[in-house]
């Protein structure tokens, strides 16, 4: 990840640690609370239950956090079908009140395909963004101005 690729607030896998048994790293979700000019960022972060702020991690500590079914529902997303019936291949999860974002999987990258106000869907703009990482999602959803935090 690039630092042009990060916003205040956005969700990231940090890697906090090594498994000293495996060698693996270990990773944990931490928010950015600063992007700094010498291209690390400050994160809020929750590492072995307790939640601390800690600054200037080098970007390749950083993976983004794919967008997945169960963080959709988590934030209630609503599954969705078109008229009743199901698209081929398609998940639909749909976000929002009064203005509905409608996050499409297809063939394996999550996507929105239509935006709409107040559930009409008459106006409808395909692809409009792609979503597959979390912080993606939440620079669409600041964009439309959607008052909706993402939880994890």
């Amino acid at each position: 990840m690039k630092a042009e690729d990060l916003m205040i607030g956005d969700w990231i896998n940090l890697n906090f640690d090594v498994d000293y048994k495996t060698g693996n790293p270990i990773y944990g979700y931490a928010q950015v609370t600063g992007i700094n000019k010498d291209g690390t960022i400050d994160v809020n972060c929750t590492y072995d239950k307790s939640e601390s702020m800690q600054d200037g991690w080098d970007l390749k500590l950083i993976e983004p956090i794919p967008l997945t079914v169960e963080l959709l529902e988590k934030n209630g997303c609503r599954k969705w079908t078109w008229h009743n019936y199901p698209r081929e291949n398609v998940i639909t999860y749909a976000i929002g009140d009064g203005f509905q974002i409608e996050i499409t999987k297809k063939n394996g990258f999550w996507m929105v395909d239509n935006c709409s106000d107040s559930g009409d869907y008459g106006y409808e703009s395909n692809w409009i963004a792609d979503v597959n990482y979390v912080h993606k999602l939440q620079h669409l959803i600041r964009d439309l101005e959607i008052k909706k935090e993402i939880i994890l």
